[in-house]
């Protein structure tokens, strides 16, 4: 879990409401700022970069709100 909003959750909670599949507590690593870790990652080290790069071109964003049911399933799921 990243960031500031998945290092304030508590784990067992976000699991049963089904957040996060229900996997062994152990195997969750809370992680912080991992932006901000691996953007200095990348400046440091040539590897990192390198690794980074090659990640670029496999990433596609999606942007669920152009979805045309996100809205619906989206509050039906608020509902749980």
């Amino acid at each position: 879990m990243a960031g500031a909003f998945g290092s304030n959750l508590d784990i067992d909670n976000i699991k049963s409401i089904e957040m996060i599949p229900n996997i062994e507590s152990d195997k969750i690593k809370i992680i912080g700022n991992a932006a901000g870790s691996g953007a200095i990652q990348t400046i440091l080290y040539k590897d990192k970069y390198d690794n980074m790069n090659k990640l670029v071109d496999k990433i596609k964003h999606v942007e669920l709100a152009n979805h045309k049911d996100f809205n619906k399933i989206f509050t039906d799921s608020l509902m749980l």
